[in-house]
C-alpha cells in the first residue's frame, strides 16, 4: 500500500498547496546559500570584487545550464533510472575533485 501525501499534510492544505510551499522554501534557501557565498567570496579577496562576483554568476549560470541540459538528455533517453544514476556519477565526481584538490 502506498502512502500519499495527503495522509501527511493537515486537512487545510492540499497537495497543490504543499508543492508551492516546498518550492518557495528550496528557492529561498539558493538564494540564502548563494548570498553566503558571495560574502565569503568577498571576504578572501583584497580587490577585484566586482569581477570575481561576475565569474562566480557567469560559471554558476553555465553550470546550471549544462547540468539541467544534461539531466533533460539523461530522463528523456532513460527515465528516471537514468536520472537517478546520473545524479550518482555527479555526486561522485564531486567527492573525487573534492578530496584531490586539497
Amino acid at each position: 500500500m502506498l502512502l500519499k501525501i495527503e495522509k501527511l499534510l493537515p486537512p487545510t492544505i492540499t497537495g497543490s498547496i504543499a508543492i508551492v510551499i516546498g518550492l518557495i522554501g528550496v528557492c529561498m534557501g539558493f538564494f540564502m546559500v548563494h548570498a553566503a557565498a558571495v560574502g565569503a567570496l568577498n571576504k578572501k579577496l583584497s580587490s577585484g570584487h566586482g569581477r570575481a562576483n561576475a565569474l562566480y554568476v557567469l560559471f554558476y549560470y553555465i553550470g546550471g545550464g549544462l547540468g539541467i541540459t544534461t539531466a533533460g538528455f539523461a530522463y528523456k533517453q532513460g527515465g528516471w533510472t537514468v536520472m537517478i544514476l546520473l545524479m550518482i556519477e555527479f555526486a561522485g565526481s564531486k567527492r573525487f575533485y573534492l578530496s584531490n584538490c586539497q
